[in-house]
């Protein structure tokens, strides 16, 4: 499991079908998107060369589950929440994700300066 995993949630439309949205770092997102690999290699390319100017980089994607994965990752998630604190919700809590974290497609790629800003003596902003 990532240190940071993907943020996901999804989106009930009508009766019809359901949007799944994961948001997170590149190298976590791009490993669960199903796309063309030149694709998916520019986009490990652009990825790369923002962090290599001090970005850092954040990818949304999405899904659209169809009415049966909807009701299968609902009924997962009430399993997950119902199971007490501890490593059986984890395991559950992974099943849940799993069936919506995977052939994603990718919407939009960010890069963005983070700035710290300490108050000492006088208060600083330093790029981080």
């Amino acid at each position: 499991m990532p240190l940071c995993p993907p943020i996901c949630f999804v989106v009930p439309v009508f009766l019809l079908s359901s949007f799944s949205y994961c948001k997170g770092a590149d190298n976590v997102i791009l490993e669960r998107v199903n796309d063309h690999p030149q694709r998916l290699a520019l986009l490990n390319e652009h990825a790369t060369s923002f962090a290599k100017e001090g970005l850092r980089t954040l990818v949304l994607a999405t899904r659209r589950l169809s009415a049966e994965e909807f009701q299968a990752w609902k009924q997962a998630l009430m399993v997950a929440a119902a199971t007490p604190t501890g490593p059986k919700k984890d395991e559950a809590n992974a099943r849940v994700a799993a069936l919506v974290e995977q052939n994603l497609e990718v919407g939009l790629c960010l890069a963005a300066r983070v700035w710290m800003c300490l108050r000492v003596r006088g208060g600083s902003c330093w790029d981080w």
